[in-house]
C-alpha cells in the first residue's frame, strides 16, 4: 500500500494529530468556521503565518487549487506574497 504524503506541517498534541497551519491560525486569528478551509495565499502548504491565510470554502479552496495546477494563480495576493519573500 502506498501512503499520501501530507504536504502540510503538523504534530501531535494529545494524542492528537493537528495540522500547524489551522492551530496557528485558530490560536492567533480566531476559530475556523465549521466546513470552512484554510487557503495558504501563499501557495506554500507548510506556511503557518496565518497573514498568508484565507478562510474559504472547500469549493473554492479546490478551484484555486485547479487553477494553481493549470498556472493560472499567479498574479493577485498570492504572486505579491511570494515575491516580497514573506
Amino acid at each position: 500500500m502506498v501512503s499520501k504524503v501530507v504536504p502540510y506541517g503538523r504534530f501531535q498534541l494529545k494524542n492528537q494529530k493537528v495540522l500547524a497551519h489551522r492551530w496557528v491560525y485558530e490560536l492567533m486569528v480566531a476559530k475556523i468556521p465549521e466546513g470552512m478551509e484554510l487557503d495558504h495565499k501563499c501557495l506554500e502548504t507548510r506556511c503557518v503565518n496565518p497573514e498568508h491565510m484565507e478562510v474559504v470554502t472547500g469549493t473554492v479552496n479546490k478551484k484555486r487549487e485547479a487553477m494553481v495546477r493549470r498556472g493560472m494563480r499567479g498574479t493577485g495576493v498570492a504572486a505579491q506574497v511570494r515575491r516580497a519573500g514573506q
